[in-house]
């Protein structure tokens, strides 16, 4: 769930465009074949991967969630005696793809957030930087 709800983020905060405006829910039919959001995983991941959204270490995250996801809820054959190192190896995908996504560098003793989610929080009205204090 972690690794779908940072797809749909980084769509929502990247702003595609299309012919030079934003992305709407239309276009999104006509060029992904459905919103956004109503996409398998596997294909927001691919189109965020195709627009440079996301570079090859994010896509390996995602894809590591999600075949782990899918062998365990969809395979009645899986062998479960690896179940605890896939768990953590997942954790550890699903915090390298949110740290990606909020940014967490730290810098003179502040947390510096992805610039790109910034320009997103302050459009919706629900950023308040040190700049706005």
């Amino acid at each position: 769930m972690v690794a779908e709800m940072v797809t749909m983020l980084l769509f929502e905060i990247t702003q595609f465009r299309l012919n030079n405006r934003p992305m709407s829910e239309k276009d999104q039919v006509s060029v992904f074949g459905r919103k956004f959001e109503k996409l398998g995983q596997d294909r927001r991941v691919k189109i965020l991967a195709a627009y440079v959204v996301i570079d090859k270490n994010l896509e390996c995250a995602f894809e590591r969630i999600r075949t782990s996801r899918n062998r365990y809820l969809h395979l009645w054959s899986q062998d479960h005696e690896q179940l605890p190192l896939d768990t953590i190896k997942s954790f550890e995908a699903a915090v390298v793809l949110v740290v990606s996504a909020i940014g967490q560098n730290i810098k003179d003793g502040k947390i510096v957030m992805n610039p790109t989610l910034v320009i997103y929080l302050k459009q919706k009205g629900t950023y308040r930087g040190e700049e706005d204090a």
